[in-house]
């Protein structure tokens, strides 16, 4: 398998082109075909259905803030109080995000991945008593979630990062020119609101057991990129001739054959 031969048959079908800018040395964006765009959007349709149908918890809400020099928990703050709001003041309940886009700097980036990216954003808020077991529980989820449309399962694999200030899982992808990371899991608990005053801590606060405190947080993240780039790298096959082989809830284009029930004459 070699990753140059992968990203010219992802260019000549239609997936997407690496972007370059002139005199650096690292993928800038992926230009997106007509096949590409739609691989995107089942990716992220996908994605959402599972956030929303896991039961991890029940209630998802969706949104979308657009101030990405914000801090997590800042940009979260009036979704989280009409999301609370609609809660009756009680978690569990999850947000969710797709319509960001995000610059990642180039000494933290995998060198396939490009530096501006689209992030599928998820923050769990549970209550305290539950809030480590619904963290080895999610990010188990996320794990089964990338095997499941893979070609080979057994790729991924979950790694405890321990260069990070918070407890924090990666899902990792293994491939022969090297490994790169598709999803973080973060176990911030109550860290998550280090960075918000504590005069708009309140903003946050919950109702547990009659009580009200700040919910214990779990966040996980992937970007469409890091996605699309996995799952043909997963695909892809030079048995007779070199092609990708998707799952069919991924596949851009489904075709279907049906047999006629009608007699047919001789």
């Amino acid at each position: 398998m070699s990753l140059k031969k992968i990203l010219e048959l992802a260019d000549t079908h239609g997936f997407f082109s690496p972007v370059k800018i002139l005199g650096q040395d690292f993928v800038n964006s992926f230009r997106l075909g007509p096949t590409g765009e739609l691989l995107a959007q089942n990716i992220q349709k996908e994605w959402i259905y599972s956030c929303v149908s896991s039961g991890l918890p029940d209630t998802v809400f969706q949104h979308h803030s657009p101030s990405s020099h914000l801090s997590t928990a800042q940009r979260l703050k009036g979704a989280f109080s009409s999301a609370r709001s609609l809660m009756n003041g009680k978690v569990p309940f999850a947000l969710i995000e797709v319509r960001g886009v995000e610059e990642g700097h180039k000494e933290t980036t995998d060198d396939v991945i490009p530096r501006t990216r689209h992030p599928l954003h998820y923050a769990a808020f549970v209550n305290q008593k539950s809030g480590q077991q619904f963290f080895y529980r999610w990010q188990q989820h996320r794990h089964m979630w990338w095997r499941k449309f893979s070609m080979d399962p057994g790729r991924f694999s979950l790694v405890e990062n321990k260069d990070c200030n918070v407890s924090q899982v990666d899902i990792r992808v293994k491939f022969p020119w090297g490994d790169f990371t598709v999803e973080t899991v973060r176990n911030h608990g109550l860290d998550f609101f280090g960075s918000v005053e504590n005069g708009d801590k309140n903003g946050f606060e919950v109702s547990d057991n009659r009580k009200k405190g700040l919910p214990y947080v779990v966040e996980s993240s992937c970007t469409l990129e890091a996605a699309m780039l996995c799952y043909l790298c997963d695909g892809f096959s030079t048995s007779g001739k070199s092609q990708f082989t998707l799952h069919r809830r991924l596949a851009p284009y489904k075709v279907a054959i049906a047999a006629s029930a009608e007699p047919t004459t001789h």
